[in-house]
């Protein structure tokens, strides 16, 4: 719910551990495909590197999106994630 509320603004990669050290690539598409955002090589629980909900500088319809991410573990190993959010308003 991007509404500059301070509450889920962001779609961004969350870790309750230290196991992770890098977000190697967070890839957002829409329904159709479309590549709505993209990062890479970031550092997890940071709200403000993730997604604000919005596409070429418009806010993005309310819909279910695809995400991919690449993490990259402390021991080196690299794991594949994905799933969907709901972006509402």
């Amino acid at each position: 719910t991007p509404n500059s509320d301070g509450s889920n603004d962001f779609f961004f990669s969350q870790v309750s551990h230290n196991a992770v050290t890098d977000i190697l690539k967070l890839k957002i598409f829409n329904r159709w495909g479309d590549l709505v955002f993209k990062r890479e090589h970031f550092d997890p629980n940071q709200p403000q590197l993730g997604w604000d909900g919005r596409f070429r500088g418009h806010d993005s319809d309310v819909a279910v999106y695809v995400w991919y991410a690449e993490v990259l573990y402390i021991d080196g190993a690299q794991r594949i994630l994905k799933g969907d959010v709901t972006l509402l308003r």
